[in-house]
């Protein structure tokens, strides 16, 4: 066997007269320098074209007072519409081109055509009430799936059989104590 002389300080492998770890985290430094201006390059670029490509006549890349003077008027006329009542006619035709602010009540400006809105009339959801649980006597000839029916409003038998412990397909007896577990109805 063959000794190999301990290291002397300083003897530490170098790349390019600098000592190898040190050159490795420059060369980490320097790679995720070039990353992020890579990333940065390529998203500035792909939004570049994104504009470019654009052809909806709507400028993305306005001031934002711009943009605030136009969300401004688009909100000032959709409020004015709010107080139209009576029920919705059918579609009309697009009303007449005209500078912004000249569409009729009842209409709003999309490009350079007028166009109708027709309200849309929504039932208030239904708030279901909330039934506790309670226990219940068996009547003579009744099974899960005529329990479940009756007092959980479904045909789900699963419900009350877990709610008892018991299988879906168990049979039951008249007379016997079952929970009914609390449910929206």
């Amino acid at each position: 066997m063959s000794e190999q002389a301990p290291e002397r300080p300083g003897s530490e492998k170098k790349i390019a007269g600098i000592p190898r770890t040190a050159a490795i985290i420059l060369i980490a430094v320097v790679g995720g320098i070039a990353f992020i201006w890579w990333r940065n390059r390529s998203a500035s670029s792909a939004a570049s074209q994104t504009a470019a490509a654009d052809t909806t006549g709507i400028d993305y890349g306005g001031e934002l007072s711009t943009l605030q003077s136009e969300y401004g008027n688009l909100a000032s006329e959709i409020s004015a519409m709010q107080g139209t009542t009576g029920p919705p006619g059918p579609p009309g035709p697009p009303g007449p081109p005209g500078p912004p602010g000249t569409c009729p009540k009842g209409t709003i400006r999309v490009g350079k055509t007028c166009v109708r809105i027709i309200p849309t009339q929504t039932r208030p959801k239904k708030k279901k009430k909330l039934i506790p649980a309670r226990t219940i006597t068996v009547p003579k000839n009744a099974t899960l799936l005529s329990l479940s029916q009756k007092y959980l409003g479904t045909a789900d038998r699963s419900q009350l059989a877990h709610a008892n412990r018991l299988g879906t397909g168990a049979g039951l007896h008249a007379g016997q104590k079952l929970l009914i577990p609390a449910h929206y109805a």
